[in-house]
Order: C-alpha cells, then structure tokens, then sequence
C-alpha cells in the first residue's frame, strides 16, 4: 500500500486534461467576494475609507500617493516642487493612476481598488496550485488563506506597494506554469511566457526584487542548454521562450529606464537603492544591537556618519559606496549580521520590539507561525520532484535570501513573497491532512481485522 499522500509526478495525465468549470469559477467568485468584504471592513473599521494616507502607519504611502496624484494631473512623475524624481519605484503610483484619472483626487476609490486588487490575488493563486501541485483542493486551500491571511489583508489598508506587487508577482508565476504546461505546442508556450515577462516587468516597476531573480534563473536556463547540447537535440525552443520572455519584460520595464535616462541621467528603477544597502550595512550597526539585521534610516547615517550631499541621484551614489565600503572592511561583522538578517526573515516574534501596533504585528506573526510549519512540509516535494514548478519556487526562494542577506531581513520582505510562501503552505496543510486521514483509516482497518 502507497504511504505518500500525494505523488505529482504520477498526475502529469492528469494536468494535460484539467478543466476550470463552473464550479471553479463559483467558488473564486464567493472567495473574491469574501476577501473583498473583509479588507473594506477593516479599512473602514482601522482606517477610514475615505481617510488620507497616514505616515505614521507607512511613511512609503506618503510619496507613492502623491506621485499618483500628480500624475493624474498632468504633472508627471514629479516631486511638488516639480522636479523629476524616481525615489520610489513607479508602479504602486500607476495602479492608482487609473482610479484618480476617472475619480479624481478620491481617496475612498483608490481604497476600494487597492481592496478590490488584494482580494483578486486569491484567482492566480488558485490556478497555480491546481496545476502546479496537479490538484485543485490545494488551490482551493491556497485561495483561502491569501483571501484571509491577516498579513495580505493589512497591506491593502494603507497606499503600500505590497499590494500591487503580489498581484504581478502571482500572475507572473501562474502565466509561467500555465505555459511550461502547454505540452509542445511552441506557440501557446511562448504566449504564456511572453505574458509572465510583462507581469514580472510590473511586479518590478512596483518593487525591484525580482530582478535579483534572473542571475539565478540565467544559471539554471544554462544547464538546460547544458543538457540539449549534450543529448544533441536543438536548444532552439529554449532560446525562442528565453527571448520571448525578456523582450516582454523589457518593453514594460524599458519606458521607465529610459526617462530616467533622460530625466535624471542614470539608467535606473529607483534611486533608493543604495540608501537601503548602507542603511542595513553600517557603523553605527556594530553597537546597535536592536537593529542588527534590519536598517537604520540613512537621514540618521547622514547625521552621524558621513552627510550626504547632492541631488538624490548623487546621494543614492554616495550611500551605495559606503555601503560597500563599509561591508569589504567588516566581513566577519557582516557574516554576524547576515545570520541575524536571515533571523529577522523567518523566525516568528523576531523583530516584535520594532513596531508600535503590537496587536497588527501579532496577527502577522501568529499567521506566519502556522504557515512556516506548514510550508515545510512541502520541503520533500520542493527537493525530490523535477517538476517545473517546483524549479520556480526555489528559484524564487533563492531570490528572497539572497535579497536578505545583500540587504536586510523584515516581515515585509517575506509577505511580498506570499505568491511562493502561500502555495508551498497551502501543499503543505494538504499533506498533513492527507497523512492524517490515511493513518485514521490504517487503524481503523486494524481494529476490524
């Protein structure tokens, strides 16, 4: 008799031939609908609906807010003294453009949007488990938790990128496994890659992280060729699917790049990025104990450290090399620190002395703390199974770590990777359960014999 509960490489059959039917779609429907109601009950409830972005809630709202606002109003992506800024990355601001071009300046529709935004994340993360894990009860359960996680739920109060970039993110992971599902068929593969290259250029625009993603992914796409030349068959369709997916990601990415180009000198997505590498790798870390891990803002470094001058391009230059500076002197400090990064990344309650909403950071962490657990139940899957799916997600957790260890560890860092975090979880609770019960009715059929 078989022990596992589940072997996917036994269903591929099975995903070739899978339907979304009706009852599908009801039951994304009733879960959308409820997810919707409990993230505008809670912004009514905690916030206020029409209420204005709170710096004391997420100072980041402040500027992603204005930024749409401005926008809309003809004055591009500028600061209010009218010059061209790329401080934040630009596409929290472009969710919200659409709304306050058609609205207007209504804080009450932009909350209702972003609501409307965390609460449809729940569909790619359906359709991904179904046919990743090749069983649509484990997209069922994903679909739940992402509809009631405490942690996805919050985000959507307030003007915050995490938001929209799960949605990208989800739909760039679920347009990949629907295309690396397409059999043969080059030309539906290539659609769907093609599709997950613009999602992933709109998670980007949103947060850059993902970027950190594609050295890795290089280096995977590499051995594939690896294998075909040495089996001697054509790497064509791998190059073909490789050129797809870049192109799509560059024509969304590439506008972007360019006005920074032209409008600020230098080819970037933010200028803030070398504000958050010194900000979690610097001095006044080594007697800070606190924030070991974490960061300290770089207006503090500027104070007490080294001041930084210049316009924000100059000052993001400045910040990066002392940075670096500052890490290539201290590796054994820095070793200390990445181990205490990673900390800050996956231990639950490790950074409870940081924020003052004791109860919101409670309920993040309670939530964290059953799906940890349950996401390493699915360690064997992750290990054992060639499975492209599975090649996705470590792909992308190798991403989350590396990112934490170059800058710092938060709560935040891993919410945003709830498109990897959530299914791994969801797969995780449906191996237990299935354990479980297999084992119910092993004893049950000892007792009758």
């Amino acid at each position: 008799m078989r022990t596992e509960c589940i072997d996917v490489e036994m269903k591929k059959d099975l995903v070739k031939g899978m339907r979304f039917g009706v009852r599908d779609v009801v039951f994304l429907i009733v879960v959308v609908v409820i997810a919707f109601a409990v993230r505008v009950g809670l912004t009514q409830q905690f916030v206020g609906l029409g209420a204005e972005p709170d710096a004391g809630a997420q100072p980041d709202q402040l500027d992603y807010e204005m930024f749409a606002w401005r926008m809309a109003s003809g004055d591009g992506y500028t600061l209010e003294d009218g010059r061209a800024s790329a401080r934040r990355s630009p596409g929290t601001s472009l969710t919200l453009l659409p709304v306050y071009w058609v609205m207007g300046h209504d804080y009450g529709a932009a909350r209702l949007w972003l609501s409307l935004l965390s609460a449809l994340t729940v569909v790619p993360m359906f359709v991904t488990c179904a046919i990743g894990f090749k069983e649509k009860l484990v997209g069922g359960i994903a679909a739940l938790m992402m509809g009631l996680l405490p942690t996805h739920a919050y985000y959507a109060l307030h003007y915050v990128s995490e938001t929209p970039f799960v949605l990208y993110f989800a739909m760039a992971v679920c347009c990949a496994v629907v295309g690396l599902r397409e059999g043969n068929v080059l030309k539906k593969k290539a659609f769907w890659i093609g599709l997950a290259g613009v999602f992933v250029g709109m998670a980007i625009l949103t947060r850059g992280v993902l970027l950190f993603a594609y050295p890795i992914l290089a280096l995977y796409v590499l051995y594939l060729v690896y294998l075909k030349v040495r089996n001697k068959k054509s790497i064509a369709s791998i190059c073909l699917l490789a050129a797809v997916h870049l192109g799509c990601l560059s024509v969304v990415i590439g506008p972007w790049v360019v006005r920074n180009v032209v409008a600020l000198g230098k080819p970037a997505l933010a200028t803030n990025v070398g504000h958050t590498l010194w900000g979690a790798n610097n001095r006044l870390l080594i007697d800070d104990e606190v924030n070991q891990g974490g960061w300290i803002a770089t207006s503090v470094l500027s104070a007490k450290v080294k001041k930084l001058e210049g316009n924000e391009v100059e000052t993001d230059k400045q910040a990066l090399n002392n940075a670096l500076e500052f890490i290539f002197a201290n590796p054994v400090f820095i070793g200390e620190l990445c181990v205490k990064k990673v900390g800050a990344l996956v231990v639950p309650f490790y950074t409870w002395h940081e924020p003052e909403n004791k109860m919101a950071m409670l309920m993040f962490e309670l939530g964290w703390l059953v799906m940890l657990p349950l996401g390493l139940l699915s360690i064997r899957w992750l290990v054992v199974s060639r499975d492209p799916y599975a090649v996705i997600c470590l792909v992308l957790l190798l991403t989350l770590l590396w990112t934490t260890l170059f800058f710092y560890g938060s709560p935040r860092f891993r919410d945003s990777f709830l498109p990897v975090t959530v299914p791994l979880a969801a797969y995780g609770f449906y191996v237990l359960v299935g354990g479980l019960m297999k084992k119910t009715f092993r004893s049950a059929e000892a007792r009758g014999a």
